[in-house]
């Protein structure tokens, strides 16, 4: 039983080459030698596109390769590769979908100056300590 649907760098080359080249429907296998189409330019790339060429079961199959082994540079390349097309859709006049996709993929809506300093994740103890007489409230309270 094979770790990965595909069983070595050279596969997994060209099985990422056919995608990019032929798009997201074909099947590496619908191809002959004498037949190679290119990929349509309206036909959009995506992740799960992607993940499904390779023979992933589902995205997170997918992703959890790319974490670790032999094969992360090149899957971290061709999710670079998804992201770019992406971004170039955020150029066109309605790029909500596009917007929708890259937050999908991690990226988040605003752009802070020090991401390290982080107010959320700050825990501020506040102690009351009680001097002298309490303050009333109204003026029954008060005696004379």
């Amino acid at each position: 039983m094979k770790k990965y649907p595909f069983g070595s760098i050279a596969e997994l080359k060209g099985l990422l080459r056919s995608y990019f080249e032929t798009g997201s429907d074909n099947q590496n296998n619908d191809l002959d030698d004498n037949s190679k189409k290119k990929r349509n330019d309206t036909e959009p790339l995506t992740m799960s596109g992607l993940a499904y060429h390779l023979g992933f079961k589902s995205v997170a199959e997918f992703e959890t390769c790319e974490t670790k082994g032999k094969f992360s540079a090149l899957l971290k390349r061709a999710r670079l590769r998804v992201e770019t097309e992406y971004e170039k859709k955020l150029h066109f006049q309605s790029s909500t979908g596009a917007i929708f996709a890259l937050k999908t993929l991690g990226w988040c809506e605003r752009v802070t100056n020090n991401p390290s300093d982080d107010t959320a994740a700050k825990v501020f103890n506040v102690n009351v300590i009680h001097t002298g007489t309490p303050v009333s409230t109204s003026e029954k309270d008060v005696e004379l």
